[in-house]
């Protein structure tokens, strides 16, 4: 008692301390500094500068990972077109080929914008006073609750039991991360440095050693993350099929975003609903704190003037096609641009949507308590709400219009055509979520596993070279994102809708460019420089 009341003494003076107390510190300041030591906590540790420094050197290198896996990801991009471009032999199979390519890039632009997306959360978890929480929760098996509830962060640590038990395995963990991160290029340097290399050069290079260690960092964290994801459907799926039959119907149902079902044992009632059907995580409701920030925000003013054009976007599209369809006397652009305002104005007018949903009305009450609760469990656990349907399927789908619009105006009929057939299948098949209720969960998760497959497939017997591991790769790729199924995160989401818009702009600008080499390939050309007649 009489330690602890010295210790107060020395970490939190008061107005009535008197002058022997801060005799006896200077006097005894071995004493001060032992008890520093020993009550040394995670407040410190947030005001240390080497715990800072070291926490801004691993964002920097996870920050540089995430743009070592763009570059990686618009390389492989590139190498697939140019080898559909070299491969371009029956008109036929460069017909299924283009589409193939296209179905498995998205696939590839899908992982690895989510890749990306982990990366810089990585970033941001080690600037945290509990440094890499989020990271080594998930190697350790501790974050159902954050997965479960969409977020980066939401659960807590468990308490270690045994001796070699999770506390033990997480300063293991730590200690590799340091070494990785820390240790080793530290060592770099003192043998740069000794060797008597320049300094300028010196943080370039150890950059480049360790950029390896984070990218295998950042696979770890979302392997860690998915396989807990898996983890969390196959559990939930079981307590949806022991849902008793007799259980009266829920005349809820009818709404169109059905209520979700609690988690069962470890974290129930720990789920905010409203937060997981929003993939932003963001309420209704909502502080009178947030509308003092709302009023207050210059970007939300402007973004709400932005918000107008996104909404004119799509419109402008279909409209321009008619435009420059008539300037260039292209009736292919006429037609494609109309189709793109019919699919529009039944799509996003909602008269689509309106009519199915009035056609479905008597099959919403079909099948018993454990359809129902599967049905809320598709919803809930496996991406297959209205909402989440939509947000998938609005990036394909406007990757196709933008597709199509290139594909009319270079007069490439046939391709123009399939870009229509994907656009009008994303709008029905959405359309159609009200009328497959309550066996939606079934009809879309044989979807993404027919489509997954099938695309592995067509690289498989479509391509001339390397058809094996693409092969491999695709249902790699399939896997590590659930077929489609995995549940969003809603942290890091603007980096992700980044990312992909970066991949997009990628692949439509390789497409073009290759479009036009195709194009100009039987004109004659007045000047090359490889037969310039002066060098004769």
């Amino acid at each position: 008692m009489e330690r602890e009341r010295d210790t107060r003494v020395l970490r939190e003076p008061d107005g009535d301390e008197d002058s022997s107390d801060s005799e006896e510190q200077l006097v005894n300041p071995m004493r001060q500094m032992k008890d520093k030591l020993w009550h040394y906590g995670m407040r410190d540790l947030s005001g240390s500068w080497l715990a800072s420094a070291v926490a801004y050197w691993h964002a920097y290198l996870f920050w540089v990972t995430a743009c070592v896996f763009c570059a990686n990801a618009a390389n492989e991009l590139l190498r697939w077109w140019i080898r559909w471009y070299t491969g371009f032999r029956s008109p036929t199979l460069a017909l299924l080929s283009f589409f193939a390519v296209q179905a498995k890039s998205w696939i590839w632009i899908a992982v690895q914008s989510d890749v990306v997306r982990h990366c810089i959360l990585l970033g941001f978890d080690a600037l945290r006073p509990d440094a890499f929480e989020a990271y080594r929760r998930s190697l350790l098996g501790e974050a159902v609750e954050d997965v479960a509830l969409g977020r980066l962060y939401g659960g807590i640590w468990k308490p270690s039991r045994g001796r070699c038990g999770r506390k033990t395995i997480d300063l293991i963990l730590q200690f590799l991360i340091y070494l990785c991160l820390d240790i080793i290029p530290l060592c770099i340097l003192v043998s740069i440095v000794a060797s008597g290399g320049q300094l300028s050069r010196c943080f370039m290079q150890i950059t480049f050693w360790v950029v390896p260690a984070t990218c295998v960092q950042t696979l770890l964290f979302f392997t860690a993350r998915v396989l807990t994801d898996g983890y969390i459907k196959v559990k939930e799926f079981w307590v949806a099929w022991r849902t008793e039959v007799e259980e009266e119907a829920d005349e809820s149902s009818d709404d169109d975003n059905l209520e979700n079902i609690g988690l069962s044992d470890d974290f129930s009632g720990k789920l905010d609903v409203e937060a997981n059907d929003d993939i932003h995580g963001l309420h209704d409701e909502m502080s009178p704190e947030n509308r003092l920030m709302e009023e207050r925000n210059l970007c939300l003013i402007i973004c709400r003037a932005f918000a107008l054009i996104e909404i004119l976007v799509p419109h402008a599209l279909w409209i321009g096609a008619v435009i420059v369809g008539v300037i260039t006397r292209q009736g292919l652009m006429i037609m494609c641009g109309l189709f793109w305002a019919a699919i529009l104005s039944c799509y996003a007018g909602g008269w689509l949507s309106a009519t199915l949903d009035s056609a479905a009305t008597p099959c919403k009450r079909a099948g018993d308590a454990r359809v129902r609760a599967l049905q809320e469990w598709g919803e809930k656990y496996c991406n297959l709400s209205y909402k989440q349907s939509l947000t998938s399927r609005l990036a394909p789908s406007v990757q196709a219009v933008v597709m199509g619009d290139i594909l009319a105006i270079n007069g490439w009929w046939s391709y123009t055509v399939g870009c229509m057939g994907v656009l009008a299948y994303l709008a029905v098949r959405h359309a159609l979520f009200y009328i497959e209720k309550p066996w939606g969960w079934m009809f879309g998760i044989a979807e993404s596993v027919v489509l997954h497959v099938v695309t592995a497939f067509l690289a498989l017997f479509l391509q001339n070279e390397q058809t094996w591991p693409d092969f491999a790769l695709i249902l790699l790729l399939s896997v590590a994102r659930m077929f489609g199924l995995k549940r969003p995160l809603a942290d890091g989401t603007s980096f992700k809708y980044v990312s992909t818009l970066w991949f997009c702009l990628v692949e439509i600008v390789i497409v073009s460019i290759l479009i036009l080499t195709i194009n100009s390939a039987g004109t004659k050309q007045d000047y090359t420089a490889f037969c310039d007649p002066k060098f004769d």
